[in-house]
């Protein structure tokens, strides 16, 4: 679980090209993170492929107000 992290961009992962081309995550739980920025859970950047399976990103915030 990845819950109460705080960043600039994806509150609780941050994933760039430069550090991952493909990521995946599986049985993960995400909640009540924030980003001061973008992404309040996850923030992707470029042309990184995020898989995503059985997982649950829920309430978590950006400066925009977004999940």
């Amino acid at each position: 679980m990845l819950s109460g992290n705080k960043s600039n961009q994806g509150g609780a992962v941050y994933i760039s090209s430069s550090s991952s081309r493909q990521s995946t995550f599986i049985n993960v739980t995400m909640t009540g993170n924030e980003a001061a920025n973008l992404g309040g859970a996850v923030t992707i950047t470029d042309d990184t492929i995020l898989n995503v399976e059985n997982t649950i990103i829920y309430n978590n915030k950006d400066s925009s107000g977004t999940n």
